[in-house]
C-alpha cells in the first residue's frame, strides 16, 4: 500500500491567504479557511495552528504569474511569504502556477452552493484547494 503523505496549500494575497490541505493517496484537497493579512503580516499563530494539526510533509504556495508567464509585484510577495514558511515550519516549499485559480474558484463555488454569494474568505480557502490538487497530479 503506498505510503500518504498530506500537504497544506496556500494562496497568498496582501489582505488574506487561502488555506487547503490535501493527500497523495487520492490526490484530491479540501478547502479549510482563510487568515488575514494586517501590514504584511499574516496571523501566523493560525497557520501554527493548521500545521500542528496536519503535520504535512511540505507546503504548495500558489505561484501569482500573469496569464503570459511574466512576474508581478505579488509574485515577490509570495515568495517572500514561502521562505517565512520555509524558515519558520522547515518544511519544503513547492510553488505551483496559479494562473486563472480564483476564477476557476468562483465557478466552482457557485456550481456547487445554492447560493449565488460566496465570501472572499470561501474564494480564497477553494482557490488553495484547487493551486493544492494541481501540485498533486502531478
Amino acid at each position: 500500500m503506498p505510503e500518504t503523505s498530506c500537504y497544506l496549500g496556500f494562496d497568498y494575497g496582501k489582505r488574506s491567504i487561502g488555506i487547503a490541505v490535501g493527500q497523495t493517496l487520492t490526490n484530491t484537497a479540501t478547502a479549510l479557511t482563510a487568515v488575514a493579512v494586517n501590514h504584511h503580516i499574516p496571523q501566523w499563530h493560525l497557520i501554527d495552528v493548521l500545521i500542528k494539526q496536519w503535520h504535512p510533509a511540505g507546503l504548495v504556495v500558489g505561484w501569482p504569474i500573469d496569464t503570459r508567464g511574466n512576474m508581478q509585484k505579488i509574485t515577490h510577495a509570495a515568495q517572500a511569504f514561502g521562505n517565512e514558511l520555509s524558515q519558520r515550519y522547515q518544511l519544503p516549499i513547492h510553488y505551483i502556477d496559479e494562473r486563472y485559480t480564483t476564477s476557476a474558484a468562483r465557478a466552482s463555488l457557485l456550481s456547487s452552493s445554492r447560493s449565488r454569494q460566496t465570501t472572499k474568505s470561501q474564494v480564497d480557502a477553494e482557490s488553495a484547494k484547487i493551486i493544492l490538487e494541481d501540485f498533486l497530479k502531478y
